[in-house]
């Protein structure tokens, strides 16, 4: 057991903080932490321009309130193509589903085919079958793009592509592009995770209705991607690794996807493969570097990391990879107070075996003389509240210093524990106390014990040393080991003092070694 001991030690911190991060990170933990955590990362960061290609039409508070109530008939975003077809927009994609055919859809199809680059957007029914434009608007539109994003909570992503459908800023982006003759194609094999460049309201955005009436300065929009999406309050809203409330929606998400495949920029996360290997290192660090420190280079080694982990998360947006926050930083902060429990655990542990042998005879294992000043006082104390009586017992060895003369020193220590163990063995309840008062002189405590019991006690031990027979030739009491006894007992007062009772029954102790020893004297007070 020792050896197994030693051997899980240095590991224990290890075992501690990974099975309670763990815990915590089934529990959520983790993922309610990583959003707030990332935020902070961005915000670091510090905010970078957006791309100057996009601009936003919004369909915002002021839209809806010169215009009415959303949705709005078709003919209104066939005003806006023209509006935007007349200032030269390049390409523009609409983040709104017309799955259904309307009586306005022809002129809108007439707008979509004058301007030649008009997006329109798809989605999924809750059957997964897929939610289209009108026939009448997809065969004008250049390109479908679908709206669904995976998730709301950050990192917020999106499929690159759903069945035969690009997400809509990425078929925006390749559409654009191809437009210009300068098309970049990238390989898209996991959920795209937008690089946000910076606040949503630093992106270049102008109301629907603005544009709609021609308040828009002349040669504002000419040659840009222009995304119209909803940016009212309250629909589809969610949180943007820079802001801290609502205020992003799904077409700022796909402004956000867009600047990222135009900056070839998007953020990578660290594969699994990674993950396991920085476990691996930071177990092998903590079991073979970090615990072979003193405790407090070991606290001042994990403030260091949570200090630096954070840094290099700032520092890995540079190089387009979002490292996870949260889970680091809380298996770091753990693994901090698995050492600092662990390590008080082990000096609680050896404060208690230091105050065992201050407080233990060695020789014998009955607590001693200093341990007895301090627990003969609790009970003196505690026996005058509860009025409750103390019977004190002294006994010695008859002639002990004549049976260490005929046998030794060391056949002495062993009748001296032989006798102890015979002390214990006759008191039963564990607040009666047996003290190895010095030399071959011992005490019995009893509390809450009248003087009869205390007499049934030295009979008892009377007893079982005579059955044992220790042989003591150097004795002119008896051929074998026998002990006196001074019983003394008080149901202590305010006025007493416990030395009255100690002192009663050394002098009752001593009128039983006058009276030819191997008998108990006892005394009420």
């Amino acid at each position: 057991m020792a050896v197994q001991s030693k051997f899980l030690a240095p590991w224990l911190p290890l075992i501690m903080s990974g099975v309670v991060t763990l815990i915590l990170t089934q529990l959520g933990l983790v993922s309610s932490l990583e959003p707030f955590a990332q935020r902070l990362l961005f915000q670091a960061r510090g905010a970078q321009p957006w791309s100057e290609e996009i601009v936003l039409i919004k369909i915002d508070e002021a839209s809806i309130n010169a215009l009415g109530w959303f949705p709005w008939q078709r003919d209104r975003y066939a005003q806006l193509l023209h509006q935007l077809t007349a200032a030269e927009v390049k390409t523009v994609a609409f983040n709104i589903l017309f799955s259904e055919e309307t009586d306005e859809d022809q002129a809108f199809a007439e707008a979509i085919e004058d301007h030649g680059q008009v997006l329109l957007a798809s989605t999924w029914r809750e059957d997964q079958s897929p939610w289209l434009p009108s026939p009448t608007l997809a065969k004008k539109a250049v390109a479908i793009g679908h709206m669904t994003q995976l998730e709301k909570t950050l990192p917020v992503t999106v499929e690159p592509h759903i069945d035969a459908y690009p997400a809509l800023a990425i078929a925006t982006a390749q559409t654009h592009q191809l437009n210009q003759g300068e098309l970049g194609l990238l390989t898209f094999e996991q959920p795209l995770l937008a690089h946000w460049p910076g606040p949503i309201n630093q992106l270049q955005q102008y109301s629907f209705i603005d544009v709609l009436e021609q308040r828009i300065p002349q040669g504002a929009l000419q040659g840009k991607i222009a995304l119209v999406g909803m940016t009212a309050a309250g629909f589809d809203p969610f949180t943007s690794p820079i802001e801290s409330d609502l205020t992003a929606s799904g077409i700022h998400l796909h402004a956000a996807i867009l600047h990222s495949y135009l900056q070839q920029n998007f953020l990578h996360k660290p594969g699994q493969s990674w993950g396991i290997l920085c476990l691996l290192l930071w177990g092998l660090g903590l079991r073979f570097g970090l615990s072979r420190l003193t405790e407090a280079k070991q606290l001042i080694a994990l403030f260091i990391g949570l200090l630096i982990w954070p840094v290099l998360g700032v520092l890995s947006l540079s190089f387009n990879i979002l490292l996870p926050i949260s889970f680091p930083l809380l298996l770091l902060t753990i693994t901090g107070f698995s050492l600092l429990l662990i390590s008080n655990i082990r000096l609680h542990r050896i404060n208690r075996k230091l105050q065992s042998k201050a407080t233990t005879d060695a020789l014998t294992g009955l607590k001693n003389r200093s341990f007895f000043n301090d627990y003969s006082a609790y009970i003196w104390r505690n026996s005058i509240r509860e009025k409750q009586p103390i019977c004190l017992i002294i006994c010695d060895i008859d002639h002990f210093k004549q049976y260490n003369d005929t046998y030794g020193h060391l056949a002495g220590d062993a009748c001296l524990s032989q006798v102890a163990r015979n002390l214990q063995r006759a008191v039963y309840r564990t607040t009666d106390l047996v003290i190895r008062y010095g030399g071959e002189e011992f005490v019995i405590l009893l509390p809450n014990s009248n003087l009869e019991q205390g007499c049934t006690i030295a009979q008892r031990i009377q007893f079982q040393l005579a059955q044992q027979a220790i042989p003591h030739k150097g004795s002119s009491t008896s051929d074998q080991v026998t002990l006196s006894f001074g019983i003394a007992c008080i149901t202590p007062s305010r006025r007493d003092r416990l030395m009255l009772l100690i002192d009663q029954a050394d002098k009752v102790l001593y009128r039983a070694k006058h009276e030819g020893r191997d008998r108990y004297k006892a005394q009420q007070l």
